[in-house]
């Protein structure tokens, strides 16, 4: 098995009002994600409150 670093992006739509609640979400991903060996970090990221758009990384 090739032990390469790899990394994954993902970008979300998110309905306003539920920003919270995918934020949450998006956390119990990376804390998930975190147990895997050779996790290296991630990180949640939001557009700004005047859009929907948010990535996610690890």
């Amino acid at each position: 098995m090739d032990s390469e670093p790899v990394t994954v992006t993902a970008a979300y739509r998110v309905d306003p009002g539920r920003e919270s609640e995918f934020h949450a979400w998006a956390i119990e991903m990376l804390n998930a994600a975190a147990s895997l060996p050779g996790y290296l970090g991630g990180g949640v990221m939001g557009s700004g409150s005047a859009s929907s758009k948010w990535r996610c990384g690890w």
